[in-house]
């Protein structure tokens, strides 16, 4: 208590000095004779004005008699003014005395106000709150979402075990874009809860918001457990045809997207996201050049027909031997970003990370390239 009358008042002193510092300061006392003396030049100025105007042709010989006449008469006003004392101090000393006793009042006064005001309206005699003590408070009406999260994250500090703080605190997170925070929220929440379709949507959601838009192995897993609670829910086939469309798998991404898009509403909200997927993977078709179906008994249609382990097996040999083909040969861009998009598939970030790096190097000197690759790069979320 003692440390804040301190400061408060050095706050007084220092707002009273910056509010009569020019009270104090050295009057100066105006020259009359001096304005009279500019006034005559900027007079003078006007009667050459005129006398141009009048060579121009612009004004009459009696318009520049009556223009003259009328300055004649301010400079007359002006040298009367000048020879008239003014009234009021007629010293500095003087002006320096009542501005001395302004000052002195003001010290005085505005300490002695705004101290009956804080006795009348403050609570001197409250004692100080430390943040615990004002946690353990039950939440009012009045309390911001900031502090009721902060009330439930001081108490899932204290007992991580509690499953229902962390149901509640989950889709909080996710609303406020704290993506890794929702996961982790949501991921406590089903280890200590159990499964539900509502944590495992939510679950799904933040990690693929979380990894920038890239459907991870938790999240695909959650996405078919989620199907498998619910068959047919939307969220969980969107994401499922998603992870397809990431993993290389475009021809059963697009079946599945197509399948979907028959099930959806013809003014649902998600209709267009699904429409979107299919045109990216046309736009992706015909840049290529490539048919729409792969030929029978092709390494990709050999990779799709095998259980998901030897799947994720030999799609991993595919991505190594992508990575040792582009040290040799390092000024295929289009090579790059699909290493760099298979390695953040795989959840190898360091990988995706080191490969970026290693395509900087190999296409340095090609500024259209690094560009390309540059923005790439940040869209799938790296760093480097």
């Amino acid at each position: 208590m003692l440390l804040f009358w301190i400061c408060a008042a050095l706050l007084t002193v220092a707002v009273i000095l910056a509010l009569a510092r020019p009270l104090v300061a050295p009057a100066r006392r105006s020259d009359a004779g001096e304005r009279h003396a500019a006034d005559v030049e900027v007079y003078r100025d006007q009667l050459g004005e005129i006398d141009t105007d009048m060579r121009r042709g612009l004004i009459s010989d009696s318009e520049a008699a009556a223009a003259r006449l009328e300055i004649a008469r301010r400079v007359l006003a002006s040298a009367a003014a000048a020879d008239t004392p003014s009234a009021g101090p007629a010293t500095p000393s003087a002006l320096l005395r009542s501005s001395e006793r302004v000052f002195a009042l003001s010290a005085i006064v505005i300490p002695a106000a705004a101290l009956a005001l804080y006795l009348s309206l403050g609570s001197p005699g409250l004692p100080g709150r430390p943040l615990a003590e004002r946690l353990a408070q039950p939440p009012s009406v009045a309390s911001g979402i900031e502090e009721l999260i902060r009330r439930v994250e001081a108490q899932l500090r204290s007992n991580p075990s509690d499953g229902r703080g962390w149901d509640v605190v989950a889709p909080v997170y996710l609303r406020l874009e704290r993506f890794r925070d929702a996961a982790d929220a949501f991921r406590r929440a089903i280890d200590l809860n159990g499964e539900s379709t509502s944590r495992l949507g939510g679950f799904a959601e933040s990690t693929v918001l979380a990894n920038d838009g890239i459907v991870t192995e938790p999240a695909r897993q959650a996405y078919q457990r989620l199907l498998e609670l619910e068959p047919g829910r939307i969220d969980a086939r969107f994401g499922l045809a998603l992870a397809k469309e990431q993993d290389g798998e475009t021809e059963e991404a697009e079946v599945a997207y197509r399948a979907l898009l028959e099930d959806t509403p013809q003014f649902a909200p998600w209709r267009a996201f699904i429409t979107e997927r299919l045109e990216a993977l046309a736009a992706r078709r015909a840049e290529a050049g490539s048919p729409t179906t792969r030929p029978r008994g092709s390494p990709e249609g050999h990779i799709a027909a095998l259980p998901d382990e030897e799947r994720r097996q030999a799609i991993r040999q595919m991505v190594e031997g992508l990575a040792a083909r582009l040290k040799n040969d390092g000024k295929d861009v289009a090579g790059w970003q699909r290493l760099l998009r298979s390695w953040s598939i795989l959840g190898e970030g360091a990988k995706a990370e080191a490969a970026l790096i290693d395509a900087r190097k190999a296409l340095s000197g090609d500024e259209r390239a690094l560009g390309e690759i540059n923005a790439f790069a940040k869209s799938l979320g790296l760093k480097s």
